[in-house]
């Protein structure tokens, strides 16, 4: 059986081992294993499958994801629960950037995994350049 995945070591990178796996849309974004090994970046990569990790929802994203950042939405209540007040101004500019920027990434997947979801919030950390205040 083929592998579901490719790996590449990168010089520049310190010599580490990268992995993207194959989709329906063929390979995926690149993820470093950690590793210089080329055996533990295999068992890292078979590990770290997207396509072994169980699907929280069936739904689609854009399901999933819909009422996120409205006032009346049950995480924005729970902030304020704690004491933290979220003005309309910061809502409607996660609600902006849910429909910018996540939404359309996740349009084309069927259903998202939890860790899918994380993947995705650090990429979108370490490609911005201000930081999300929580």
């Amino acid at each position: 059986m083929p592998k579901a995945f490719f790996l590449i070591q990168r010089p520049e990178r310190g010599n580490r081992w990268y992995v993207a796996y194959y989709g329906p849309n063929g390979k995926g974004s690149w993820l470093s294993t950690g590793t210089t090994d080329k055996g533990e970046a295999e068992k890292w990569a078979q590990a770290h499958n997207p396509a072994n990790t169980p699907h929280i929802d069936k739904r689609g994203f854009a399901l999933f994801a819909a009422g996120w950042f409205e006032p009346d939405h049950e995480w924005v209540k729970r902030q304020e629960a704690r004491g933290h007040r979220l003005s309309p101004n910061y809502l409607d500019t996660c609600r902006g950037i849910l429909t910018k920027h996540i939404l359309p990434k996740w349009k084309r997947n069927c259903s998202a995994s939890l860790k899918a979801l994380c993947q995705c919030q650090v990429v979108l950390l370490q490609n911005s350049d201000e930081g999300i205040n929580h």
